[in-house]
């Protein structure tokens, strides 16, 4: 019962902001190497706290708005089709 619980609140923090983001606007946080972070936020806020949790030192984000067209939720939608279905 413990495991399944721990795989609920795994499902809800890790993959509910995923799939919320897939069907409307959100947030992503860009690093300084251009990489677009794989986590999608509901709002702009939440997006700024994580960033200044992960940022390294000599290291600089910026916030990007995203909708249901945004590249990266659609790259991580198919990783996901493809682990699935493996």
């Amino acid at each position: 019962m413990l495991i399944l619980r721990f795989a609920q609140q795994w499902c809800y923090t890790v993959l509910s902001p995923f799939f919320m983001a897939v069907n409307m606007r959100h947030f992503h946080i860009r690093w300084s190497d251009g990489k677009l972070d794989w986590q999608a936020f509901t709002t702009e806020s939440e997006a700024e706290e994580r960033a200044k949790e992960l940022v390294l030192p000599d290291e600089t984000y910026t916030i990007e708005k995203a909708d249901q067209q945004c590249p990266r939720c659609e790259e991580t939608a198919r990783l996901l089709r493809k682990r699935a279905a493996s």
